[in-house]
């Protein structure tokens, strides 16, 4: 199982791999010296082919790689990751986002901004694999967040990622909220979100 954070940029411009870096260590370091851990934080990315072999990208390359390659960002100094993949707008994204405005109960971004982005052409999906460690949990959605922030844009799930409630979102309802156990109304993920900055904390992941 995994779960999935999508980002629709409201811009054109594509984010260089190094400002993606550098915005979400900033937003990851903020949050954890909020938490009270401190830790060594070496955020990286490794960009991969179809056969899993390491592709030579510069950091300051364009982050819309794409195709049947993927992006990995990690911790250089601790296991586990999380995929990322920048994807075409298709027509069944259309039409799926235009039964989502339909149909859902509550937006937290308009319709026209939806229909704004889509029309962008392009946009991004950060994936957290089933037993990826607390690091990586915490990790890939700041990753998403920074690439809405750097884009204008928003964020989405419908796999759990997150609160479908909240979805879309902006980025600044993502991260004033995001991996806080205190602000999380759902039990199971409150303490879910405990252990992982507990093992954060310890240095287990």
């Amino acid at each position: 199982m995994s779960t999935t954070f999508e980002v629709y940029p409201m811009n054109p411009g594509i984010p260089s791999y190094e400002a993606v870096l550098e915005l979400a260590t900033v937003r990851i370091g903020e949050f954890l010296r909020d938490q009270g851990i401190e830790v060594r934080l070496d955020l990286a990315v490794d960009v991969k082919g179809p056969d899993n072999r390491s592709l030579e990208v510069c950091k300051s390359a364009p982050f819309n790689i794409g195709g049947e390659a993927y992006s990995w960002f990690y911790w250089a100094n601790r296991g586990g990751g999380t995929d990322a993949y920048f994807h075409v707008v298709e027509e069944v994204d259309w039409e799926c986002w235009e039964n989502e405005i339909q149909t859902k109960a509550w937006l937290g971004v308009p319709a026209e901004d939806i229909r704004t982005a889509l029309g962008v052409g392009h946009y991004w999906a950060f994936r957290r694999s089933a037993g990826q460690p607390g690091h990586i949990a915490l990790t890939y959605g700041f990753l998403a967040a920074a690439v809405a922030e750097l884009t204008g844009g928003f964020l989405y799930s419908s796999d759990g990622a997150w609160d479908y409630d909240s979805m879309p979102c902006r980025t600044g309802d993502l991260i004033t909220r995001w991996f806080r156990p205190e602000l999380e109304s759902r039990v199971n993920d409150a303490e879910w979100y405990r252990k992982c900055l507990d093992a954060i904390r310890a240095g287990d992941a």
